[in-house]
């Protein structure tokens, strides 16, 4: 999950520059814009990391 997180927020600072705008500029496609897209990956970089954590914490306690 963390893993997909981070693809996802490079991919949205990356997209910009296929339209020739700079690096983690805001783009809109639509509805979902390039923020969002970032957003959403920093939450699942954020969850799965706390997870990797608690789960980790978990098995040493065990």
């Amino acid at each position: 999950m963390a893993g997909t997180g981070v693809l996802i927020a490079l991919f949205a600072g990356l997209l910009p520059l296929f339209f020739g705008q700079p690096f983690l500029s805001g783009l809109w496609l639509g509805k979902v814009g390039s923020p969002l897209l970032f957003d959403v990956g920093v939450y699942l970089a954020v969850i799965g990391s706390v997870l990797m954590i608690l789960l980790n914490v978990e098995e040493e306690l065990s």
